[in-house]
């Protein structure tokens, strides 16, 4: 007779500090949206054009890297693969805060190469040297998202897995219920680059501790 796996000591701990984990990171999803309109009048862009380009270019390369990402992870471990996409989004998130340009916003947000299309002219000189942090974030969600997620789960909870995943996944949930009013508030009284000031802060503060226990 075939007996279910028992779970491992700690690993509801784990789940919870993942879901931790997921709230915090969610917040590159679900604040952006929030300072569309003021950045768009700050760097002289049209609304839509943000709208449309960011959104678009963080699902096509998230898309495109998912499995590239499945078979590092069973290379090096999904632990090490969360510890540097983490960290990677974590440095993102500062140098969004200091953004110069469309250009150079995208390629932090929406962790792709695309943006260097745009002219080089509309780009500050603190953004020429991008390139390499626009290749390194496109990898990022990968390393750190959903596909870590799950995998971890089986491994933390084998005997409760679909209770584990959906308990992180409701972090995304939460995160929009806290993130979104934050944001506001923040962009309203000091502007978006305070809004994503908060974000790095947190990501530094909370994310990245969580990935390295």
């Amino acid at each position: 007779m075939q007996t279910s796996p028992a779970d491992p000591p700690g690993g509801w701990r784990q789940v919870g500090l993942a879901f931790c984990h997921d709230v915090a990171m969610a917040g590159f999803v679900v604040v952006p949206p929030v300072i569309y309109a003021r950045m768009a009048a700050d760097l002289a862009i049209a609304p839509h054009t943000v709208a449309s380009l960011l959104p678009f270019t963080r699902d096509l390369v998230s898309m495109l890297f998912y499995l590239p990402a499945a078979r590092l992870m069973e290379r090096i471990g999904v632990r090490r693969c969360s510890v540097v996409g983490t960290a990677i989004a974590c440095i993102a998130a500062v140098v969004m805060t200091t953004s110069a340009s469309l250009a150079l916003f995208v390629a932090m947000q929406a962790r792709t190469t695309m943006a260097q299309s745009v002219s080089a002219r509309s780009v500050r000189p603190r953004a020429h040297g991008a390139s390499l942090a626009q290749a390194a974030l496109g990898i990022s969600e990968g390393l750190t998202g959903k596909l870590a997620y799950v995998v971890l789960c089986n491994g933390w909870m084998p005997a409760h897995k679909g209770a584990a995943i959906g308990i992180v996944f409701t972090g995304f949930a939460v995160a929009g219920m806290l993130w979104v009013p934050l944001a506001a508030a923040i962009t309203e009284m000091y502007g978006w680059r305070a809004a994503l000031a908060v974000l790095a802060a947190v990501q530094w503060a909370v994310s990245l501790p969580i990935a390295c226990l």
